[in-house]
């Protein structure tokens, strides 16, 4: 059994908005986060990322781009071999260029993986 695992991503795309007067924008976001195995059937991780969405269209005279930190974590209970059962806290803060669109809010999430 492996005590610790960590992971590293970089994402870049150009994903669909449902704002009416931007179609689209282009989403950068760097990440990292560990997973710690404390027993048998229970894993904690934690999560980061950083990214920035650049709206191409105008809104308005000013062009938008929100940046953005997400901090997440989360426990897992293994419910069989390779599937486990998990609750995540998250937080996000977003500093956009239009300060209209300035916010932070906290989630609660339940999932199941297929990757314990």
């Amino acid at each position: 059994m492996r005590a610790l695992a960590a992971r590293a991503s970089y994402r870049r795309d150009v994903q669909f908005s449902v704002w009416y007067d931007s179609t689209y924008f282009l989403e950068s976001r760097a990440g990292a986060g560990a997973s710690l195995y404390i027993s048998r059937n229970v894993r904690l991780d934690y999560d980061y990322n950083r990214g920035r969405n650049d709206y191409p269209q105008e809104f308005g005279i000013q062009k938008r781009r929100d940046d953005y930190q997400i901090h997440a974590v989360g426990v897992y209970f293994q419910l069989r071999k390779d599937t486990a059962f998990g609750i995540i806290a998250s937080r996000w803060v977003r500093d956009s260029s239009l300060d209209l669109w300035d916010d932070d809010r906290n989630f609660v999430g339940f999932n199941l993986t297929y990757d314990f």
